[in-house]
């Protein structure tokens, strides 16, 4: 009965030398990795030939790298794979990425996080994942901040917009524009400034807001640094469109039309035979409206079908990662390759009761994880339930007499969205733990959750409605509301209705 335990330790001791002396050498290795990850910050673009040398980086990083390397030769996987329009492995590889950093330690590697973060952010908007893109931008910017990158930072705020364009909600894009730029000119970022302007004037035409357009067309022309001494742009060519917008609606037809001309010197057909067809519309001229009106719209079926084509190929990645989940654990099997050293020198008995071994922890685990969540339920709704009422009425009037309470019913007397102030979301943080202590360690203790998710959790305490939470944070209700469905669903282990997170949240 001892000699079987001694065979199995020696056998297991011979495969690791054995798999040790035909391992790759670890500065080799770490060189490969910095040449792969210089030619990355290098804007190279990456072909299918880097796919062996990133998979065998990350086959060996996983098994003798530190944090940051594991995030790195996942991250440089996930590049190789994202320009070779792999979008589900690439985003697979991000978050594998991501999930590799440690951030308490003073030397995790910022940089490269933020940057997959941003990765992630340019992957969900590319396939309309708006809610998913701005939690991928709130983690960018938090961790830029952490790394104290103000510029970069500041872009993943300003991004923020793409999410809002996506929903369509004009007036959220209006709100971050305002915001982005008054946090660029307090940083000292002038030309950022002006040129997040952009987006407001597009919106404010479209609104026909002249004299708030001729705000944000000055501010363009005369900071973003996008003219040269002439008054000519750099580069692009929009804004010659958008320049004669403003003057066809301030009665300038004629200066409009040697913009809408520029316009179309810029290689910009569509928007240039649009502009001069208004022009001539507004001048009431027959002959000169069937002209560009015909031209307008063959510019416009030739970019239908580039759009059209772009759709397609939306199609075409949405249906790739419903497939790449059905195969994904069949690639991840043939992915780890080094493995194979080892199972070549292990009996298939002893393989077979370690796979049944862990099989039984994994089971055992989830049921230990159910009934944890399950207990902490029921201890917190036993201590809800021993308050009596005299208590609750006294807390929630301390909630109703409080000065942050006053300033959410005085935002929510306001016409649109008007989210509250970093400020006062500290205030709100404060009041609510003092009335019901230990409120933030409760929520933590049933589920992790992010910056969003906790002021939602915040306003729902206080007794805020779901449609009011989306004007105070600055959110569509779709995203609110799938965050307490979501909120509910890791807690409890269960698919579950927002309201059943909202019942949680009053008893804690």
């Amino acid at each position: 009965m001892t000699r079987k335990p001694t065979a199995y330790i020696l056998l297991l001791v011979t495969a690791c030398v054995l798999l040790a002396a035909c391992s790759p050498d670890g500065d080799h290795m770490r060189q490969r990795l910095q040449y792969v990850s210089d030619c990355n910050r290098a804007d190279t673009v990456f072909t299918e030939r880097w796919l062996p040398t990133v998979d065998s980086l990350v086959t060996y990083f996983d098994h003798h790298g530190s944090a940051n390397e594991r995030m790195m030769t996942h991250y440089v996987q996930g590049r190789v794979q994202h320009d070779m329009g792999e979008a589900p492995q690439a985003l697979e590889s991000y978050q594998k990425a991501a999930e590799q950093a440690d951030t308490t330690r003073f030397d995790c590697d910022l940089y490269t996080l933020s940057a997959i973060y941003g990765q992630l952010a340019d992957l969900f908007h590319a396939q309309y994942l708006p809610d998913d893109e701005m939690q991928a931008l709130q983690m960018t910017e938090r961790i830029a901040w952490k790394d104290k990158d103000t510029l970069y930072a500041l872009k993943a705020y300003e991004l923020r917009i793409r999410p809002y364009h996506l929903n369509e909600e004009k007036d959220s894009m209006l709100f971050i524009v305002r915001r982005a730029r008054e946090k660029y000119l307090t940083a000292g970022y002038r030309k950022e400034a002006a040129q997040v302007g952009y987006i407001a004037l597009n919106i404010c035409l479209d609104r026909q807001n002249v004299s708030e357009a001729k705000q944000w067309l000055d501010i363009y022309e005369q900071e973003s640094g996008n003219f040269d001494e002439k008054g000519n742009l750099i580069y692009g060519g929009m804004f010659y469109y958008d320049k004669g917008r403003y003057l066809l609606l301030t009665g300038q037809p004629d200066s409009a039309k040697l913009y809408f001309e520029k316009t179309l010197s810029s290689g910009l057909p569509e928007a240039g035979y649009k502009g001069l067809l208004s022009v001539y519309e507004q001048k009431k001229k027959p002959d000169s409206i069937a002209k560009y009106a015909k031209l307008f719209a063959n510019a416009n079926d030739s970019n239908f079908m580039h759009v059209n084509q772009r759709q397609v190929e939306q199609v075409r990645a949405n249906y790739n990662y419903q497939k790449h989940e059905r195969e994904a654990h069949e690639l991840k099997a043939k992915n780890d390759r080094m493995r194979v050293y080892l199972l070549l020198l292990s009996s298939a008995v002893v393989v077979m009761l370690l796979l049944a071994g862990l099989v039984a922890v994994r089971r055992r685990y989830k049921r230990q994880l159910v009934q944890s969540s399950m207990g902490k339920t029921d201890l917190l709704r036993y201590s809800y339930e021993q308050k009596t009422e005299q208590q609750k009425l006294s807390e929630r009037e301390q909630v109703a007499g409080s000065t942050i309470y006053a300033a959410i019913q005085s935002h929510l007397g306001k016409a649109g969205d008007v989210p509250l102030s970093d400020d006062e979301w500290e205030l709100l943080h404060q009041t609510v733990n003092a009335i019901y202590p230990n409120f933030r360690e409760k929520l933590t203790s049933l589920t992790p959750m992010n910056n969003f998710e906790y002021q939602v959790c915040l306003l729902l305490k206080i007794g805020v409605k779901p449609s009011d939470i989306a004007s105070l944070t600055a959110h569509s209700r779709e995203s609110v509301t799938s965050s307490r469905r979501r909120l509910y669903e890791k807690a409890m282990k269960k698919s579950g209705k927002p309201s059943d997170w909202d019942a949680l949240v009053t008893i804690l």
